[in-house]
């Protein structure tokens, strides 16, 4: 089972262009941040559109997940949880299913793949690689990265 931060969070769907500076002010109008950072491409400063902030106590933490956990930034809204603490077990561990039938649901996915373990996200992508019929294919880094593999929905 994963086991997460008392007092580093994992922010998802950050706007493109949020700043490091308002990342900061955001979450230090809490309480005071140890550490900040919206994660970008080190050539370009793209923004991958996630950050980690790191808290001093475990409280602070807390409170900054019930306060802004599901905020509207600039027309995007924020997911704020604690960061899973990295594991042999959750290191690099994704599962991508790809040329799905446009019919299938996250409730689908998660309903044929819970039985084998935990899904801590289900998520499926917008304008995704969806097919009208054809096997799916998966992508597992938690065994081999880059191993592909076809996979019959349902399985």
């Amino acid at each position: 089972m994963a086991k997460y931060s008392r007092t580093n969070l994992i922010i998802n769907y950050l706007p493109q262009a949020f700043s490091d500076d308002e990342f900061r002010a955001l979450f230090g109008s809490v309480a005071p941040v140890k550490r900040a950072k919206v994660c970008r491409d080190k050539r370009s400063g793209y923004s991958f559109g996630f950050g980690f902030c790191e808290f001093y106590t475990a409280e602070d933490a807390s409170r900054a997940v019930r306060m802004l956990n599901g905020l509207q930034l600039h027309r995007k809204t924020i997911k704020v949880a604690h960061a899973r603490l990295q594991s042999s077990e959750s290191k690099n561990c994704n599962l991508h299913i790809t040329n799905l039938p446009p019919t299938v649901t996250a409730e689908d996915i998660r309903a044929v793949l819970e039985p084998h373990g935990g899904i801590i996200n289900c998520k499926i992508l917008p304008g995704g690689h969806r097919a009208a019929a054809g096997p799916a294919v998966s992508d597992s880094a938690c065994s081999r990265p880059g191993r592909r593999r076809p996979l019959r929905w349902p399985l």
